[in-house]
Order: C-alpha cells, then structure tokens, then sequence
C-alpha cells in the first residue's frame, strides 16, 4: 500500500467543528500547528477522511487545504523549533 504525505490547513469559524475536524486528522497525523497537520494516507483513506471531513464543516464559512508533498519535498523540509516525537514513514516530524 502506498502512502502519500499532506500538510493539511484549515480555518474554521465555529469552535464545535474545528474540534471535530482536529479530531479526525490527529488519526492520521501530527499537528504542527494549531490550524495544520502533516498527514499520511493511502489514496482511499485520503478519499474517506476528506469526505468525512467535508460532512464536517460549513462549506460557507470553513475552507480546507490539502497540499501534497513528494517525497523529494518531505526529505528536504528545513525543521526549527520545537520536535515533535512522532514518526511518520520513519521521518521525524520537528517544527
């Protein structure tokens, strides 16, 4: 199975579904700030958790960003600050 890396941002006007969306993105990866999520998903379970996300939110008001990331773009990622202690495809997350 394949894997493939997202940073996912989002801004959310109610703090109910922004609870409810950083929810189900801490399943599938690691907050790297308050509003984002390095993430990694197969093609399919991208394909459910945006659906399930979009059942979520308010399409008026909240919007939500799904960038993809290549894995020549992942390892040359420039990390400062604080290390976050969880791996994903054994690459340490810091920011």
């Amino acid at each position: 199975m394949k894997f493939e890396h997202y940073i996912v941002a989002y801004d959310i006007a109610d703090t109910r579904r922004r609870n409810k969306v950083r929810k189900v993105l801490k399943t599938w990866g690691e907050p790297v700030n308050l509003s984002v999520f390095e993430c990694e998903f197969d093609k399919n379970k991208f394909l459910d958790i945006r659906k399930k996300i979009l059942k979520l939110i308010n399409k008026k008001t909240d919007i939500i960003i799904y960038y993809p990331l290549c894995m020549n773009c992942l390892s040359g990622r420039i990390n400062d600050g604080v290390k976050i202690q969880k791996h994903l495809d054994e690459t340490l997350l810091c920011i």
